[in-house]
């Protein structure tokens, strides 16, 4: 059997009631949800205008990349030609520092034989200096009195002028008498020049001073014009034999 269900004021208020309720509940939730849409879409358009901004502002960096970026390419290649030239410089340097070794060997290697060569004349320099030192005024007393002074005599007073850059007379060949051998040699310049300078009273002082202050003066052409008198040979028979040989004296 079906069961009849009556509507009363009462239930049918109570009714309303309960919708209203539903209603508040429901219209509450709605209000929510749209405050959410709503926070949402204002988030969504501020994140789109930001994007907005961005491209903006990328657009604007892009043109300020863009220049940068032809600077540095620019600077790049000038780096780039400057590094060139100093690699090229810095083959020069060393191609020039190689010459400057080699000169530098070079010379030290001249130097070498030039210390060898003073380490042999240094001896005979002392021996000259010593000699030298040891001429008295009676020495030169007794060569000023000497009217026939031997030819070794003469040729020693020719190496005295040529050494102190005094004139001498042209090279005409004469016959010498040295140790006993008569051989054909440079004509002296002693009767000319040397026997007038003896007469000087500063005479042996001059020759004091240039062996102590001059004698560094001493040049190539000045070691030219005395090579015919120094020549030597060591072989004895040749010390005193005609032309190229030195004229030495007897070591009696």
């Amino acid at each position: 059997m079906r069961k009849n269900v009556y509507v009363t004021p009462k239930s049918f208020l109570c009714l309303i009631d309960f919708y209203k309720v539903l209603y508040a509940i429901k219209y509450d939730e709605i209000n929510v949800q749209e405050r959410s849409v709503n926070v949402g879409l204002q988030k969504l358009k501020e994140a789109s205008e930001f994007v907005e901004k961005l491209k903006v502002e990328l657009k604007e960096q892009d043109v300020v990349l863009r220049a940068e970026e032809k600077k540095t390419t620019a600077l790049l290649e000038k780096v780039m030609a400057e590094k060139a030239k100093a690699d090229k410089k810095a083959e020069q340097v060393n191609a020039q520092k190689a010459d400057c070794q080699a000169e530098a060997d070079k010379i030290n290697g001249e130097k070498a034989e030039a210390q060898i060569e003073l380490d042999k004349a240094l001896p005979f320099l002392h021996e000259a200096e010593s000699a030298c030192n040891s001429i008295t005024k009676k020495d030169i007393t007794e060569i000023k009195t000497n009217n026939k002074p031997v030819d070794i005599i003469k040729l020693t007073f020719d190496g005295l002028q040529i050494l102190q850059s005094k004139p001498v007379i042209s090279v005409k060949v004469d016959d010498k008498l040295i140790n006993k051998v008569t051989a054909s040699f440079i004509m002296d310049s002693y009767e000319e020049f040397s026997k007038k300078d003896l007469q000087d009273m500063n005479f042996l002082n001059n020759i004091l001073d240039f062996a102590a202050n001059e004698k560094d003066n001493i040049n190539d052409e000045t070691c030219e014009l005395l090579e015919p008198y120094l020549r030597f040979d060591e072989d004895v028979a040749k010390n005193w034999s005609p032309w190229p040989f030195k004229a030495r004296p007897s070591s009696s």
